[in-house]
């Protein structure tokens, strides 16, 4: 979507493709640096807790992130939370 977090997160909602018993990794930050510790906390938690049997996992990124998660070794660490999560949320993008 081209909305902010809150709202796409809020539409998701709407749309029922997000519930109250999702667990959501957010990734959000503006520089690599924080795109990868956004992804390194994400993956952790997934390591932590995931089982692919009850998986409810929901993954939130924005334009911005993904820009910086499309470089380098981060597109596989944004493979490996897409892969376990039922919805991907990608707002704040737009085409170029």
């Amino acid at each position: 979507t081209g909305d902010k977090v809150e709202t796409a997160i809020n539409i998701g909602y709407a749309c029922k493709l997000l519930n109250d018993d999702m667990d959501q990794y957010h990734i959000t930050a503006e520089d690599k640096e924080g795109v990868n510790a956004d992804l390194d906390k994400a993956i952790a938690e997934l390591d932590k807790n995931y089982d692919p049997e009850k998986s409810n996992n929901a993954m939130v990124i924005t334009g911005q992130a993904l820009i910086h998660a499309a470089k380098g070794e981060l597109p596989k660490k944004v493979m490996s939370i897409g892969d376990r999560c039922k919805v991907v949320i990608a707002c704040r993008v737009s085409p170029k």
